[in-house]
């Protein structure tokens, strides 16, 4: 289940997501070396207005990637 539906609907996920801490060394060498491409994951850019008008839209449909709020003023 995508965990957008979860943020959505305020629903609580029991359990693990992610990788285990042991293996960070790891995973951060490949990033390093190039072996893992982590420009798949950013996704938009946005100022808090239009992430607050995101998160307020009766159906929550953000593109693929992380979305980062970085503009905090007007």
């Amino acid at each position: 289940m995508p965990l957008d539906a979860f943020i959505a609907n305020e629903l609580e996920l029991l359990g693990s997501h992610g990788l285990q801490a042991h293996c960070y060394p790891g995973m951060l060498d490949m990033i390093a070396s190039g072996a893992i491409d982590v420009g798949v994951l950013n996704g938009p850019t946005v100022t808090l207005e239009e992430g607050a008008r995101l998160l307020s839209q009766e159906k929550l449909l953000l593109p693929p990637g992380v979305t980062v709020i970085d503009r905090f003023t007007a």
